[in-house]
């Protein structure tokens, strides 16, 4: 068995039959596919039965809720494919997608990371995003996680194929205790133990549905204290690079420039929402500047004020001189 498919599933019964019909609709067949019903309240589970009754491909586990990583975490220990896939159940894979992911594997290869196409940005009947397909350096994707330079490096877990024993070997698995960024983090630890070559392509092979109802949707509504997770997911990604590429000054700059960013995106999160934390803002700005040091953090902050600056003084001459 080749691929083996990863689904965590949570009151998605609605979405859940379209997602496994594009996967068994699939050209390519030599795969398995995992179902964690992950405490559904809905007959999301009913669905995985009924699913799994009629195609030997397909198993399921039932399991108290536990939120998204444990659920994949369970599959990553069930699976018995050469290389794991993960799948959101309310999502889709494109025609042919195991196919172009397939046509990645290779023996100088640990990773496969392809493209996936927005709800937001694409729509049923529009010709799909292709690329050609190209290896490359794993240190060369590692710096795209922090400095990203194209959607097909997006931390997604999605659309990649990872193998197996590399994860089993080193018990990697995702962190139940964080909820936004735990997709990166498991790439960038991923990335970390990846001694090979890495095939990627702009090739689109998954379908990412943007629903108002999913767990990711509800979290940007309103200012969530989960929110402050993707802190802790950057700060690990942080110190991974630190032990895995202690001589490489590009990514340690991005990797604490990254640390600093999270620091104000979570401060603009709290802002939009009307929920400023000084305390919490003030410990977080304390946390970044002992992980990156003296010499990164003032430098952060004097680009950061001289971009302020910038900014303060075009809207001036625009407002002014009606540029």
């Amino acid at each position: 068995m080749t691929i083996s498919i990863i689904i965590p599933v949570y009151n998605t019964e609605e979405y859940l039959p379209i997602c496994l019909d594009s996967i068994l609709s699939q050209s390519f067949k030599d795969f398995e596919v995992l179902l964690v019903d992950d405490g559904s309240k809905d007959d999301s589970g009913a669905v995985c039965d009924a699913y799994a009754a009629k195609d030997s491909r397909i198993r399921v586990f039932h399991k108290e809720n536990g939120g998204v990583s444990s659920a994949r975490n369970l599959a990553l220990e069930q699976a018995k494919g050469e290389w794991i896939t993960f799948v959101d159940s309310d999502d889709e894979l494109l025609p042919e997608g195991l196919r172009h992911l397939s046509e990645g594997i290779s023996d100088g290869v640990d990773f496969v990371m392809l493209g996936f196409v927005k709800s937001t940005f694409w729509e049923k009947g529009q010709s799909l995003p292709q690329g050609k397909g190209k290896v490359i350096s794993r240190d060369e994707v590692m710096l795209s996680m922090f400095n990203d330079t194209g959607r097909v490096y997006q931390g997604y877990s999605v659309a990649k194929l990872y193998r197996r024993d590399l994860i089993a070997a080193h018990q990697l698995a995702f962190d139940p205790t964080i909820v936004i960024k735990e997709d990166t983090l498991f790439i960038v630890h991923y990335l970390c133990l990846c001694k090979k070559w890495v095939y990627v392509s702009g090739t689109a092979v998954y379908y990412y549905v943007q629903r108002p109802s999913s767990a990711m949707e509800s979290l940007k509504a309103s200012y969530n204290p989960k929110y402050l997770t993707s802190f802790e997911a950057i700060v690990q990604m942080h110190r991974l690079v630190e032990s895995s590429f202690p001589k490489d000054r590009k990514l340690l700059y991005y990797s604490r420039d990254e640390v600093m960013n999270r620091v104000y995106r979570i401060l603009a999160h709290m802002i939009e929402h009307d929920s400023v934390d000084e305390v919490t803002v003030s410990a977080l700005k304390k946390r970044a500047f002992r992980e990156v040091g003296i010499a990164h953090y003032l430098d952060y902050q004097f680009r950061r004020n001289r971009r302020r600056a910038a900014r303060i003084v075009n809207k001036v001459f625009k407002t002014h001189f009606h540029v």
